[in-house]
């Protein structure tokens, strides 16, 4: 898909990485539209560092993430 073709949208009305299906290009659309409203209305926010997610593509998958959550709460 070139320039010209990619739909528009969003407040720029430029390319709007929220119509595709890369989540890359969503999660990255968003952390950016997020941080230049923050920005913009001065919060004070920063997205955490050392932060590495992970795909879960099954119930197994979702064992270890959810004993840490349960346990984190707790600590």
């Amino acid at each position: 898909m070139t320039e010209l073709e990619k739909p528009k949208g969003g407040i720029t009305g430029k390319s709007n990485p929220m119509l595709y299906s890369n989540l890359g290009a969503v999660i990255r659309g968003l952390k950016a539209r997020v941080t230049h409203y923050a920005t913009g209305n001065n919060i004070d926010f920063a997205w955490q560092s050392r932060f590495h997610d992970r795909i879960i593509r099954d119930q197994r998958d979702m064992i270890e993430p959810a004993k840490y959550i349960e346990n984190n709460v707790i600590r």
